[in-house]
């Protein structure tokens, strides 16, 4: 769905996207393309906040591979995230992730936000929940600290590059794969990190071990 900015905050548009179930979301120099998995749910989404919105259905493997051009380094705290062909800062803690076609190239502000919270969280020896571990750079992240890590996901694509790059991070000693949700991690967790769309986490939440949860 292509949403014109209509002179609104790019920014404050792009998060009432997500927050309406948008699993992805671009600008392009029309406005915000956003990408829902349900037809129903982008049609309802256009007519509640968007009239001027178009629809349009894609193929399920449309575009997955057009933003590994726009990759960039990015900071977040004393982290760095960066695809394997750029290089982070020399005083940064290097995190390689190639996001292949999961969610979580670092570039988003949840993302961001979730490493600056692991880095004031996380200490050696911890165990680290990470539900919907994406491309892993938060399980990477936790590891780099010392923790020991539970990296789950229900998306065959996310458990496949999370594997690749705890591989490529070298952490894959202390971060274990694993397919399910919040059935699949332990009883007992220091800190658990749950960086879905905001009805996930608030649903998941209640279920998750008595711990931080970011």
């Amino acid at each position: 769905m292509t949403v014109p900015l209509d002179g609104r905050d790019g920014d404050i548009l792009s998060g009432e996207l997500w927050a309406l179930g948008a699993v992805g979301v671009e600008e392009t120099d029309v406005g915000l393309r956003a990408a829902f998995t349900d037809l129903a749910a982008a049609t309802a989404t256009r007519d509640r906040f968007a009239p001027g919105a178009t629809v349009e259905l894609v193929d399920d493997a449309f575009g997955l591979d057009e933003h590994r051009d726009r990759l960039a380094v990015e900071r977040a705290g004393r982290f760095a995230i960066h695809p394997p062909w750029l290089n982070p800062p020399v005083d940064a803690i290097g995190i390689e992730i190639d996001p292949g076609h999961a969610f979580g190239s670092g570039s988003h502000p949840s993302t961001r936000l979730a490493l600056t919270l692991l880095d004031d969280l996380v200490e050696p020896a911890m165990v680290v929940a990470d539900v919907g571990c994406g491309t892993g750079v938060l399980s990477v992240a936790a590891a780099r600290l010392g923790a020991t890590v539970i990296a789950v996901d229900r998306d065959p694509a996310a458990l496949a590059a999370t594997t690749v790059n705890i591989g490529a991070n070298a952490v894959g000693d202390r971060v274990t794969v694993r397919s399910g949700s919040h059935d699949a991690i332990p009883e007992v967790v220091d800190v658990a990190v749950v960086n879905v769309t905001i009805d996930i986490h608030e649903s998941l939440g209640a279920m998750l071990p008595t711990c931080p949860v970011v």
